[in-house]
């Protein structure tokens, strides 16, 4: 009997001790990440993307945490049927020399929208426990700081691609397929 007690003090104490030690439960990790994806419209999304951060999770032991987001790039076009055929070989080529540069990323249409999806991950550093990546009920600064780095790192990226891709996708249609090979 006296060991059943123990057991069940031992259980029930367990996840405070947890909690304690400066872990993070998995809802924790959830309202985390749905912070930081709501206060998207008015930081990040304000500018030219769409963001969607959607998991969190850390190692303490490691001293990181890694965020999983998407960049999401809106194009409203024109009603697909009323495209020319030279727009229609622009968005082809385009799409190809894009994807060559940014091979996980991938496209979503529909009648007037393309998206560019751009799924990443963001590992940060310097986490040695749930207090560095909260305050109160929420994320720290820290963390805040760290992600707007990231995402200015990818957004960087992805206008690099796109800058590339416009290019290469001029030049083969002025001078043909064969221009890169």
């Amino acid at each position: 009997m006296k060991l059943l007690f123990l057991i069940t003090i031992y259980l029930t104490t367990l996840p405070s001790l947890h909690s304690l030690a400066g872990e993070l439960s998995t809802s924790d990790y959830k309202r985390v990440a749905k912070d930081l994806d709501n206060i998207c419209g008015d930081t990040w999304c304000e500018a030219d993307f769409d963001w969607h951060i959607y998991n969190l999770k850390c190692d303490f032991l490691k001293e990181t945490c890694e965020i999983s987001l998407d960049l999401r790039d809106n194009y409203y076009t024109n009603n697909a049927n009323e495209l020319t055929p030279l727009q229609i070989k622009h968005k082809i080529i385009y799409d190809k020399y894009f994807k060559d540069l940014l091979p996980n990323t991938y496209f979503e249409d529909d009648e007037d929208t393309q998206v560019h999806v751009y799924p990443q991950l963001c590992t940060l550093s310097g986490y040695k426990n749930k207090f560095e990546l909260l305050t109160g009920n929420s994320y720290s600064q820290m963390l805040f700081d760290d992600v707007t780095e990231c995402i200015n790192s990818i957004e960087t990226k992805y206008y690099d691609a796109q800058d590339i891709a416009q290019i290469k996708t001029k030049l083969t249609l002025r001078y043909g397929d064969s221009f890169f090979e």
